[in-house]
């Protein structure tokens, strides 16, 4: 696919990204364009990523139509073709899918009742809705309200699937598992 048709189509594609590409995007949204060198920079520090490993990723970003390159004195440019607000929307929209049956009301009743969330946050997500509710007249102060509860969700999912995660490292350093410790009969019966 040549750069013109990328940048063409990819924004309009719902795109997915594997955890090492939201590193690898978030480092080039940050840093708009970006050579392979500058990417490797910002994420090997957290990742211990060979050079090589980033410009292969890059390179797959790039197929995928998520990246456009250019050569910039002889040192390959990337530019994301796909914004981080496309990015964010397209992620949250497969998780609404995957995990809540593609009904946004599951997510955020999860997230109002997650203790993860503090009351301001709550208070936040709660004005946000308001605003981007249908009953209010449509203006860009209400796309832009619903633009932020987007993020707002994505953020707040992010963090959960962090806390997730951590916990399930700390379950197999351990080798505690919480289930197998509650599910043993009591008093020797079946």
């Amino acid at each position: 696919m040549s750069q013109a048709a990328a940048q063409a189509v990819a924004p309009h594609l719902p795109m997915k990204f594997s955890d090492a590409e939201w590193r690898l995007m978030t480092a080039l949204w940050a840093r708009n364009p970006a050579s392979a060198r500058d990417v490797h920079d910002a994420v090997s520090a957290d990742t211990g990523w060979a050079y090589s490993t980033v410009k292969t990723m890059l390179s797959r970003l790039v197929e995928k139509g998520a990246l456009a390159v250019e050569m910039v004195r002889n040192a390959a440019q990337y530019t994301p073709n796909v914004s981080q607000e496309a990015g964010r929307r397209s992620a949250l929209r497969t998780l609404i899918n995957q995990a809540f049956g593609g009904s946004a009301a599951p997510l955020m009743a999860q997230l109002l009742g997650d203790d993860a969330l503090s009351a301001r946050d709550r208070a936040e997500l709660s004005r946000l809705l308001q605003a981007a509710s249908p009953s209010a007249p449509e203006s860009k102060a209400a796309a832009t309200a619903a633009t932020a509860v987007t993020a707002a969700i994505a953020a707040a999912a992010a963090t959960a699937a962090g806390a997730d995660s951590a916990a399930g490292s700390r379950t197999s350093q351990t080798g505690t598992d919480s289930a197998a410790l509650h599910s043993k009969p009591h008093g020797g019966r079946t």
